[in-house]
This record gives C-alpha cells, sequence and structure tokens, in this order.
C-alpha cells in the first residue's frame, strides 16, 4: 500500500512562498484527530474534491449501524442577488461565491469535522479545507498547490488553534494562514443572528442567485439533494449550525484556552501566557461578524403592505449588545434589554438612494505595465465603478487588495429582503471578556475599560491606544494578577493623561470615580433614547447608515473580506472620504487625527505579509505624530 503523502505547511512572513514539507510515517501518526487519522487510511489521502470527501462521510451517516452524522450548509455572498435581474441572467460573470459547509460529527465522543469548499464540489483545483475539533483544540488542514507547484495538489497540515497565539515566537503564525480568518483559533461563521445576510435558511433561499450549471450540479449531488425536484433539501438552515455548534464549541474553546493560558494543575500560573491577546478582546476588535436590520413583526391587518411595516436597526451598531446583553452584566444591561431602534422605510430608501448603496463584484485589478489594456470590458448592460486599492482584503491568503474594478450587481439596494447591513462585536471577543479571569480584571477595571467610547463598539481606536499601556507581562500576587495596577498607572504617568477629552482622561476618570450601576444604567438609556429619537428622522438614519459605512471601510482591508458581494458600498462617498464615529449624544463626528493615523497604522499591518494583531509602537508612535513603521 503506498505511504499516505501528508504535507505539513510552514508560513512566511514576507513575499517568499510558503514552504511545504512531506511528512514522515512517525510524525504521521502524531496526527491523532479524527481527520488526520482518516488521511492516513485507506489512501483517503487521495481524495483532492470536496465531493470525494464528503461523499465518504456521506456513506457512513446513512450506512447501518449509522457511523456518523453528517449536516449540510451552504452559503453564498451573493445570496440576496436575483440572477434573473441581472442582465443575460448573470450569465458567467457573476459570481455569488458559493460555498458548501459539511459539518460531520461522531457523538456521544464528541469530535467534530468541518469540510468547506467551493460549490464546483468535483473540481480538484478549488478550494477545501478542513477544521477538526477533537476536544481540546481545532486543527486545520487544507488541500495546496505542494510549494506553488499547481500540477501538485495534497493535504497539508497547516497548525491547530493553539498557533494562532504565537504572537512574537520564532515562529509566529498569528494572523497567517488559517489564522487570518480564524483569527482566535476557534471555527466561525461572519453571521451569528437572524437576519441572515449570507447563509441558507429556512426563510432565505439561495436558489435564486444560482445559474443553470450550479443546480444542474447541486441537484445530483445526494447529500445536498435528495432528489432533483428538492434542489437543497438536505442542506440545513444556519440556525442550526449556530445554535448547536458554533455557540457551543466557541465558548467550549475559550474556556479550555483561558486554562491552557492561565492554570497548571487546577491552580493559576504565576506568569500565565498571552496577557496581551486577552486583553485584546476586550481593547481591540480582533475579528467581526456581520449583523442586519430586520422588519418589526405586526399584525397583518394593521399593515397588509410589507413596505408599510416599520424596520428595526441592527442593535450592535450602537453599543457591544452581543456582550452587554451576558447575564454577567445584569446590573447594569437593562436599557439595553427594551432598546428598540425603528425607523420608516421611506426614510432608509431615500438614504440608500442618496449613499448610492449598492452590491460590487470583484472585475479588475488596476492597469500596469503587464497589462496595459486593463481594465477588462464590463458586460453588456452592467455598470463599472472604479474604487481604491483596499476595497478588498489583501495578505497572502487573500491577494484581493488590488481589485480596483468592480461590476455594480445592484444599485440602490444592500440586497433582496434586507436593509441596514453593518458590523458588530464577534462572538470570540465577546467569549474572551467573559472568559478573562476575576483576578486579572476587576469589575472596577471591566467596567471603567467598557464605558471609555461605548458607543462605538468596533474599531474603537479610544479603547485601542490604552493596548500600549498593558505590562508585557504580570504575576501573581497574594492571589491576585498585578496587571491591573501596572496598567492604570502607566496611565495616569502618560502625557495624554491630562489632555482634556482624551481616552487615557476619560478612563482615568472612570476608574478614579466609577459610577453606580445606576450611573451607568442612566447613561446608557440617556443614549439609547437620543438614538431612538434620532433615528426616527431622516437625518438621523443617514448619519447612521453612513457610521456603519466607516466601519465597514475600516474592515475592507482586511483578509476576511475576500469577496465584494460580501458587503454593500456606499458610490456616493468618496474614497478619501474622512471616515466618522459616534458620540455619546448620538450624534456622528469625523474621528479626529490621532484616532485615523492609529486605526491606518494598526489594520494596515494586518493586510499585509507580516501582519501584526497585536499593535506595535509605531502604531501608538504615529498617533501621537511619529512615523509607522509598516512596510
Amino acid at each position: 500500500m503506498t505511504k499516505p503523502e501528508i504535507w505539513n505547511r510552514v508560513f512566511t512572513r514576507d513575499s517568499n512562498a510558503d514552504t511545504d514539507t512531506l511528512v514522515g510515517v512517525e510524525q504521521q501518526q502524531k496526527f491523532q484527530d479524527r481527520f488526520g487519522q482518516f488521511l492516513q487510511h485507506d489512501s483517503h489521502w487521495t481524495l483532492n474534491t470536496l465531493d470525494g470527501v464528503l461523499s465518504y462521510y456521506y456513506n457512513l451517516s446513512i450506512a447501518t449501524p449509522k457511523l456518523c452524522n453528517l449536516r449540510m450548509f451552504m452559503i453564498a455572498d451573493g445570496a440576496h442577488v436575483n440572477r434573473s435581474t441581472l442582465p443575460d441572467n448573470g450569465g458567467k460573470w457573476f459570481n455569488p461565491h458559493c460555498r458548501v459547509l459539511g459539518v460531520v460529527d461522531f457523538k456521544p465522543q464528541g469530535d467534530i469535522i468541518f469540510i468547506v469548499g467551493s460549490d464546483d464540489v468535483h473540481n480538484s483545483e478549488r478550494f477545501m479545507q478542513v477544521a477538526s475539533w477533537d476536544q481540546k483544540t481545532f486543527h486545520y488542514y487544507a488541500i495546496e498547490d505542494i510549494n506553488g507547484d499547481k500540477n501538485i495538489r495534497r493535504w497539508t497540515y497547516q497548525g491547530n488553534a493553539l498557533n494562532a497565539f504565537t504572537d512574537g515566537s520564532s515562529y509566529d503564525m498569528s494572523y497567517l494562514g488559517p489564522f487570518n480568518g480564524h483569527v482566535n483559533g476557534a471555527c466561525i461563521m461572519k453571521e451569528i443572528h437572524d437576519p441572515w445576510y449570507h447563509w441558507k435558511t429556512d426563510t432565505t433561499d439561495l436558489k435564486q442567485c444560482l445559474s443553470e450549471e450550479q443546480i444542474n450540479r447541486l441537484k445530483s449531488i445526494p447529500y445536498i439533494s435528495p432528489a432533483s425536484w428538492n434542489l437543497l433539501g438536505n442542506v440545513s438552515s444556519a440556525e442550526g449550525l449556530e445554535g448547536d455548534i458554533i455557540k457551543v464549541l466557541v465558548p467550549k474553546w475559550f474556556q479550555l484556552h483561558r486554562d491552557e493560558d492561565f492554570k497548571e494543575n487546577g491552580q493559576y500560573k504565576s506568569e500565565p501566557a498571552n496577557l496581551h491577546r486577552w486583553m485584546a478582546h476586550l481593547l481591540l476588535t480582533t475579528t467581526i461578524n456581520i449583523a442586519t436590520g430586520a422588519k418589526v413583526l405586526t399584525f397583518w391587518e394593521q399593515n397588509p403592505s410589507g413596505m408599510a411595516l416599520p424596520f428595526r436597526a441592527p442593535t450592535n451598531l450602537f453599543m457591544n449588545f452581543e456582550l452587554l446583553l451576558q447575564s454577567k452584566f445584569n446590573d447594569i444591561n437593562g436599557p439595553l434589554a427594551s432598546f428598540s431602534g425603528e425607523f420608516s422605510y421611506e426614510d432608509y430608501q431615500k438614504a440608500v438612494e442618496d449613499l448610492q448603496l449598492g452590491l460590487l463584484q470583484e472585475w479588475d485589478k488596476d492597469p500596469d505595465e503587464k497589462h496595459p489594456k486593463r481594465p477588462k470590458a464590463p458586460p453588456k448592460g452592467v455598470r463599472m465603478a472604479q474604487i481604491t486599492k483596499g476595497t478588498l482584503g489583501g495578505g497572502k491568503q487573500t491577494d484581493m487588495y488590488d481589485y480596483t474594478y468592480f461590476l455594480v450587481v445592484q444599485e440602490k439596494s444592500e440586497g433582496e429582503e434586507m436593509y441596514f447591513i453593518t458590523l458588530q462585536t464577534s462572538l470570540e471577543d465577546s467569549m474572551g471578556v467573559l472568559n478573562l479571569p476575576d483576578n486579572l480584571v476587576s469589575q472596577k477595571l471591566l467596567h471603567s475599560i467598557l464605558l471609555v467610547d461605548f458607543c462605538n463598539p468596533v474599531y474603537s481606536w479610544r479603547r485601542g491606544v490604552l493596548m500600549q499601556y498593558l505590562p508585557k507581562t504580570t504575576k501573581l500576587v497574594d492571589g491576585n494578577y498585578d496587571m491591573e495596577a501596572a496598567f492604570v498607572a502607566t496611565i495616569r504617568a502618560s502625557s495624554h493623561a491630562s489632555e482634556a477629552d482624551s481616552p487615557e482622561l476619560q478612563f482615568l476618570k472612570l476608574y478614579d470615580n466609577p459610577p453606580s450601576n445606576d450611573e451607568i444604567r442612566f447613561t446608557f438609556q440617556s443614549y439609547l433614547d437620543t438614538v431612538t429619537h434620532r433615528i426616527k428622522t431622516s437625518q438621523g438614519l443617514t448619519d447612521y447608515m453612513k457610521l456603519a459605512e466607516a466601519r465597514r471601510r475600516i474592515y475592507r482591508p482586511l483578509p476576511l473580506d475576500e469577496f465584494g458581494l460580501t458587503l454593500p458600498y456606499a458610490l456616493a462617498l468618496p474614497t478619501d472620504w474622512k471616515l466618522i464615529e459616534m458620540t455619546q449624544e448620538a450624534t456622528v463626528t469625523e474621528i479626529p487625527e490621532r484616532g485615523l493615523k492609529f486605526l491606518k497604522c494598526w489594520t494596515g499591518t494586518l493586510h499585509g505579509f507580516d501582519p501584526k494583531l497585536l499593535p506595535t509602537d509605531g502604531c501608538y508612535a504615529q498617533a501621537r505624530g511619529g512615523k509607522c513603521p509598516r512596510r
């Protein structure tokens, strides 16, 4: 029997190609997770198509006795584009970027395998990735061109979830390879709440975006369609993936990861690991989720026209609802539980038209000496827009940063039956904060940080610059870590501590004179009441939709933003439009120069060959007027 051919991929932090090394048979035996074992048996390592792998597990799932469970899911970034409304029905140019996800579980053992790839399931040249959960960590595998040779595509082992936290080590994998998507090591969904923007659900049918070729292919695959007349009949709703799997495994992973970093033999370590990565969940935005607004349910008799219904904005645009609605914050989160920011369809449609919101598809890169005839002509009847580089994500794994020409697939729309798209605090950052040990972060410190710039839940430069005051490490002293005292003392000694309106001064005021729970609730209520009032006005709603666009533009160059259709784009706002942020008075204002410099320098590394999730000293220096070291 031929020996299994599995390769180990080593990621580089420069423009040189990543390197692959053949794993010896003895080394392969260390792959004890389910998928690693699978590759070592019965020539499974030769299966190089998504259909080959999924068919194997599908047959196990229908065997007698049943040997595993297989649940299928689908996602398409163009889910809310109706192909029939496009010129030539989308022809061959429209690409909704459909992906197929199979989730294999082996109950009651608890092992789970996530297998994802292109809907072109028979094509060995398309991507395929695997996350294999062994109840301790996730192991990542992918089919790759071995050492850049497109004629040799093999399975590569790319690391386990703990490798996502190797910042600054001799082999630093943080934000590289699988970890520029799975930033914190865990399996992820870009969306975690209904309404679902991209996933197939009981109420969202992906069929409208599929081509005839895709339909014919998918209806012939038994694990996707049980019969030709029941297209996607075996594809489950995203709620099942979220509730049964993601919201179970992600908290479990964070608990295991916390214990790995902070404890040994059940006791707290004298010096924990990954201090800055843990605090980043509180001070930075390590990754995001996508959220949408929704129609407000009411009696049909009162509103016979669907468009007459009021609409509700995504709550996480305004505050960190994802975190603050957790039971840990029940003493202060009452105003959030009762908030409902409703707006009219007429005001929404006016804002969409004024901002020229639309869905774009990547088309071509900037002309250069090698390609002087670019850009290529757009399809007949389709408008092309030219936008600056960085509208899509960069980095070695994504390589979409240089696209500057986009097809306007849908104009004056964020997608059919989709309203008000924004970014929100990720489930991962919320779990990270909830798992911070009490002897590291006191409630006083936690509340003080959360109240700094609370109206900007993602990409807050004010909380971000506070990262620079963390000590490099912390020691256990009389049962408590000494990080908090050192952190506060360093902020107090900062030259910014006496500056009016600085994040440092705002933090110190909160920390030195902690507001009571009643005062915090009053602050939240006053702010949300003003939001409720302003969003009912045309100007207020437009301001908040511009705010959503500003946050999308901060995120756009990052590697996880792979496709133009993932998020709407406001074509009316120029590419050099100065980004805005929310104020505690529920108005919007331009981000000050210090904030813009910090965000640009920090996120600027994330789409490069040497991404740094933890801001470098140069990012803080640039925010003070120095130079950013980013190449």
